[in-house]
């Protein structure tokens, strides 16, 4: 999602890169002043640029939250398949250790008791 705005005579660009708004404008130039005016707006990834006629270009380069963010994801999808597997190695020691427990109980009975004299 891309938005312009003029706010208050000023450029304002607001753009989505899924779930967080980011702002990015020139404040102090007024563009409502009845001449035509060049802005030049430019997006790769996160980060944005705008440039109003022959102003400096103002630049966002949006950090922090969304990189939090997605590191948390990873974490609680490794987190996740780590769960999933101690789960599965645990079921299978269990089965493991429960079919053991029952061969000796079936082969128990044919074994004769030896007295240690």
């Amino acid at each position: 999602m891309l938005l312009i705005w003029k706010v208050d005579g000023s450029v304002l660009v607001i753009y989505n890169m899924g779930f967080m708004d980011h702002p990015v404008g020139e404040l102090f130039e007024k563009v409502n002043d009845g001449q035509y005016h060049v802005v030049r707006f430019y997006r790769d990834g996160p980060n944005a640029t705008i440039q109003v006629d022959q102003l400096p270009v103002q630049a966002k380069f949006p950090t922090g939250l969304f990189r939090l963010l997605l590191l948390l994801l990873l974490c609680y999808c490794v987190l996740l398949c780590i769960s999933n597997i101690m789960t599965a190695l645990s079921v299978r020691l269990y089965v493991t250790t429960q079919r053991k427990r029952r061969k000796v109980r079936e082969y128990g009975r044919y074994i004769e008791k030896i007295d240690i004299l």
